[in-house]
């Protein structure tokens, strides 16, 4: 048995629902800082959009004051890093030092571990790596700062 019922469809919702009214060129600062942000929190784009909706010189006295209080809040902030914040910590380098990469340069040239990595098999690869870095580690087997940085400098050199 078919359906003979029709469906009713209900009616399309506006897209585009009428603008509000801007505010008064006269309008306080705090009016159109509020004009602003109310925009700017439905949608941050349209910010720029509505610039025109306030004087210059209303628009320019609202930037200053909202500048004058994040000076307040940037105080507060370090304020409050000053007595109870933690020091910052310190960067340490995990870069491989020019010497080791010129002296790794030296004892594996670029066309040695250019073949060495481009083989379409990674057991073949992997194992052409690992005789390298034995290679490397008898070199530098009597400079403990280097040879803890081999691994490094080999997936570098890889790159």
């Amino acid at each position: 048995m078919k359906n003979t019922e029709k469906k009713t469809r209900k009616p399309a919702a506006k897209k585009n629902p009428a603008p509000k009214a801007a505010p008064k060129a006269e309008s306080s600062v705090k009016t159109a800082a509020a004009a602003v942000k109310a925009k700017a929190d439905v949608n941050p784009d349209l910010t720029d959009a509505f610039i025109n909706e306030v004087s210059e010189e209303v628009m320019l006295e609202a930037i200053f004051a909202a500048h004058k209080v994040n000076q307040q809040v940037i105080e507060f902030i370090n304020k409050i890093v000053a007595e109870c914040g933690k020091p910052k910590h310190s960067y340490t380098s995990c870069a491989v030092p020019e010497e080791l990469f010129t002296a790794i340069k030296e004892i594996v040239p670029p066309e040695e571990m250019e073949k060495a990595v481009f083989t379409d098999e990674k057991q073949v690869r992997e194992e052409n790596i690992r005789v390298i870095k034995e290679k490397l580690n008898e070199a530098f087997a009597d400079n403990e700062e280097w040879l803890a940085l081999v691994d490094d400098a080999v997936y570098q050199y890889q790159k």
